[in-house]
């Protein structure tokens, strides 16, 4: 990894852990696929506007039309619209985070299953001790287990659907480049198809624009850092062939948000956090240390 690789992942850690806080704080005043859909219309303003300053061509070529539509349907609608119902029907933000960590183990499952060769017995040790220790963080935080069943199912599906996006656009348009205009056009098609969903659930009639300021203050946080900066490190990451190293952001996201809620909110970090934080570190550690020497990510089976 460059130091630039490592700028890209810091921020995926830093600043992807927010949409679970603010989609959960969104559908307390939308339903779940309008506020979506009005997710991906400010981030796609924002794509086309950063587009639009680069005189970057619309024209997308067919790598980058197979890439695009398997983000648009299995990273933008399924992962994130099942989040949001997963966070409306009872799941805690802690545990949807503690299921979407289950991304790394799944990304490394379907790039086995897709490239024919099973991943080396020490980066599966390493994601199953990093799972291990997100149990742990968030079984320390207060109130954080207490969920639907309904809620944890559509969040593991949103996972997996999330993994299934990363390993086949990775395995099926390799090396395409994240520009601003085909994720401008991504979240556009995202917008619009959930937006007609929206439509035939019938769930616009209870969306308004008179809601309070901290709804509109979490769209911001998870169009702005989630979907735009979080998002746009994240295909930088994949382009240049770190696809689990990208993945396990979502691994490390409860510790980051503990750490947050530390430094920031002066808020106490019970022990079983701080152990779980230390298991997730000895986790991640070697794999990006490995990334660094430029070895694979997900090492060839023997």
């Amino acid at each position: 990894m460059t130091a630039k690789d490592f700028a890209a992942l810091l921020a995926v850690y830093a600043f992807w852990g927010l949409s679970y806080v603010a989609v959960g704080v969104m559908v307390t005043a939308w339903p779940p696929l309008p506020a979506v859909a009005a997710r991906y219309v400010l981030a796609g303003a924002v794509f086309a506007a950063w587009a639009a300053c680069r005189r970057d061509s619309w024209r997308l070529g067919r790598l980058e039309r197979r890439a695009s539509a398997l983000n648009l349907v299995l990273l933008m609608s399924g992962g994130a619209v099942l989040l949001s119902f997963a966070l409306q029907a009872g799941v805690s933000a802690g545990v949807a985070a503690l299921m979407y960590a289950c991304t790394p183990l799944a990304v490394a499952a379907w790039l086995s299953f897709l490239r024919g060769q099973g991943a080396g017995r020490g980066a599966w040790g390493l994601l199953a001790l990093g799972l291990c220790g997100l149990a742990v963080v968030v079984a320390g935080s207060s109130g954080s287990t207490e969920s639907s069943p309904a809620g944890v199912a559509l969040a593991a599906l949103g996972a997996l659907s999330w993994a299934a996006g990363t390993a086949a656009a990775h395995h099926l348009a390799p090396g395409v480049t994240g520009r601003p205009a085909a994720m401008a056009a991504e979240a556009a098609g995202a917008a619009c198809l959930v937006a007609v969903a929206g439509a035939a659930a019938g769930q616009w009639g209870a969306f308004s624009l008179d809601v309070p300021f901290r709804i509109w203050a979490a769209l911001a946080c998870a169009a702005l850092l989630a979907s735009v900066l979080a998002y746009a490190c994240y295909r930088l990451l994949i382009r240049r062939g770190h696809v689990l190293m990208a993945s396990t952001a979502m691994m490390a996201n409860p510790v980051v948000a503990a750490a947050r809620g530390f430094l920031v909110l002066g808020q106490g970090v019970s022990v079983m956090q701080a152990a779980g934080g230390l298991m997730v570190l000895a986790a991640l550690a070697p794999m990006a240390w490995s990334a660094k020497a430029g070895s694979e990510a997900l090492p060839p089976g023997e």
